[in-house]
């Protein structure tokens, strides 16, 4: 992305100043002087517009609908702009996404520990989530079986990404409107089903969607869905406890043979 993509509205003297502007305060963004605020709204709108249409309409990260209206959702700096004033304007650190991805993602560190940040990190392997830019989102995330945003084999950068930007917090919005006139309890349980760790809890969470009637039937297939998920990973922790139970025995028969020798 170049300055050329936006016309003749931006003019080079006219980023720069907004760039030398930005270094100096991290607050910059927030609150301008009454004199420099047209220009800095001029170039908000354009960037979420360049943006906008360059992603198919779509949040960089969850990959939901990005409205027309420019209020509905943001202009997001991969590095954010509180540690990283001095990138507050550039091109390549900014993105549009939906106001769920960037406020939870806020001002969470996704550069790898020792990378140099005082220019824009332009390498897959410099970020520990998925970039906008640099990286293809077919290439970590899938749609599953019921619809959710899912990391594509369990690659770890779309794990990050899906942690970092809540979208567990978006994947249980999309399913509970299969939950017909109940779609506000079940994106409560299904957000804290998402959430929780214990087995027993997703299992009552679970217990409460099944209660929740009138449903359409993907809403079956969705229940149906995740009770399978929370059995593959109840297999998976036995497993792990079997494993654990099995090492221990090892260990004390071979302190046993070690004390008698």
């Amino acid at each position: 992305m170049t300055l050329a993509d936006f016309g003749p509205t931006l003019l080079d003297a006219e980023h720069l100043y907004l760039q030398e502007q930005g270094a100096k305060s991290s607050g910059y963004w927030d609150k301008q002087p009454d004199a420099e605020k047209p220009l800095f709204a001029r170039f908000k709108s354009e960037v979420k517009r360049y943006y906008r249409a360059g992603q198919d309409l779509l949040c960089c990260y969850c990959s939901c609908d990005l409205q027309y209206a420019q209020n509905t959702y943001d202009l997001e700096h991969i590095l954010d702009k509180a540690d990283h004033p001095h990138h507050m304007f550039a091109l390549n650190n900014l993105a549009a996404a939906c106001k769920s991805c960037n406020t939870s993602k806020g001002k969470s560190t996704v550069v790898v520990e020792g990378v140099d940040t005082d220019t824009v990190p332009t390498q897959h392997e410099h970020y520990t989530i998925v970039h906008p830019h640099i990286d293809e989102w077919h290439d970590f995330f899938t749609f599953d079986e019921v619809g959710r945003v899912s990391s594509l084999n369990g690659n770890v950068k779309g794990q990050n990404t899906i942690r970092v930007c809540g979208i567990s917090a978006v994947n249980a919005t999309r399913l509970a409107r299969s939950f017909a006139g109940n779609a506000g309890h079940a994106e409560t349980q299904l957000r804290k089903f998402f959430e929780y760790k214990s087995i027993g809890k997703k299992e009552a969470c679970l217990d409460f969607l099944r209660s929740l009637t009138p449903r359409l039937k993907v809403a079956d297939e969705i229940v149906e869905h995740l009770t399978l998920e929370v059995e593959r990973l109840k297999a998976e922790q036995d497993a792990l406890k079997e494993q654990q139970q099995r090492a221990r025995r090892v260990a004390r028969v071979a302190q046993a043979q070690n004390a008698d020798s």
